[in-house]
């Protein structure tokens, strides 16, 4: 089965009812509990945002609805309801794009 990779933004936004503490207990709780969601395996990548309370992810998943699914199910997702947002953006290899592009060219498409 193909998997389609994902770029998975979490941006936590602190607000007057969120510290700083609370934000890191979050974040805390969630290294926890993702794992036991999002298999191991399905993370390519996990990195902290500079300056921010904001984590990207690269996820890979057999297809959209399975990703929607298993993020629904953490532990931050359910907690910090409206302050966590979210961007998604489905990716594939560059080389695939590059053959893609040289075919296009062949067929004078582009």
């Amino acid at each position: 089965m193909a998997f389609v990779l994902f770029l998975v933004w979490f941006k936590l936004g602190l607000s007057e009812t969120m510290s700083q503490k609370q934000a890191f207990e979050a974040w805390t709780r969630e290294s926890k509990e993702a794992p036991k969601v999002i298999p191991r395996e399905r993370v390519k990548g996990l990195y902290k945002v500079a300056g921010k309370q904001e984590l990207v992810a690269l996820l890979d998943f057999d297809s959209h609805q399975a990703l929607d699914e298993a993020i629904s199910k953490l532990t931050l997702q359910r907690e910090a309801g409206h302050s966590l947002k979210l961007e998604i953006t489905p990716l594939y290899p560059h080389a695939d794009f590059i053959e893609y592009a040289k075919r296009a060219l062949e067929d004078n498409l582009a």
